[in-house]
């Protein structure tokens, strides 16, 4: 399972490195603009790109068919993707929380935390198991759907309630937290229960 991951990881180290490039090159835009957690979430969002790529690679190269005679179960094949992700969802998070943090304080790293957790706690739970099922070319507009329309409700919501000043604060932003991460980690895990089975029915 190791190897599944570090080849994830291997496939995407390009658009990685972009992704980490377009953040030092426009963190000190957006600290000068006064958005450093709009541009935070953007680079969180930027990184959801990376699981498309994973899945459209497998495609375009037929690795599901290679990947079948390996001596690795479906369970482990799902959850190397899922664990691929996380790491990188979890890295780009920290590097955003403490640009955020120091440019913007507490309650501005705080709302980007939320905001974050939720596309990313989303797009593993909902979009991966779609992927396994119809595969990125049918279901092109389906994520587009599923991704740009939560997206725009979250980036309205966190602008409006940066501009108008009411950021969760103290032990309410925790208390948000703590129940966020327990939902992202209920919904991951029926996701990964969805897409395990999914993957078992596959004839490759």
């Amino acid at each position: 399972m190791k190897g599944l991951i570090l080849n994830d990881f291997l496939s995407m180290r390009k658009l990685l490195k972009s992704i980490l490039f377009v953040f030092f090159a426009f963190a000190a835009i957006w600290g000068f603009m006064d958005q450093p957690e709009t541009g935070a979430i953007i680079i969180c969002v930027m990184g959801i790109s990376y699981l498309f790529n994973l899945f459209t690679y497998d495609e375009y190269y037929h690795w599901d068919q290679y990947r079948s005679i390996l001596p690795v179960s479906h369970k482990q094949i799902v959850l190397a993707r899922y664990a691929a992700f996380g790491i990188t969802s979890l890295i780009l998070l920290g590097i955003s929380s403490i640009y955020t943090l120091i440019l913007g304080g507490a309650a501005r790293c705080g709302l980007m935390l939320l905001v974050s957790l939720c596309m990313q706690g989303y797009t593993t739970a909902v979009i991966i198991p779609i992927a396994y099922k119809f595969g990125m070319q049918k279901g092109r507009m389906l994520y587009l759907l599923t991704m740009l329309i939560p997206f725009g409700v979250m980036m309205g919501v966190t602008i409006a309630l940066s501009e108008a000043g009411m950021l969760p604060t103290g032990g309410m932003l925790a208390l948000m937290l703590a129940a966020l991460i327990v939902l992202i980690v209920l919904m991951v895990m029926v996701s990964i229960h969805i897409s395990i089975k999914i993957v078992s029915r596959k004839s490759f």
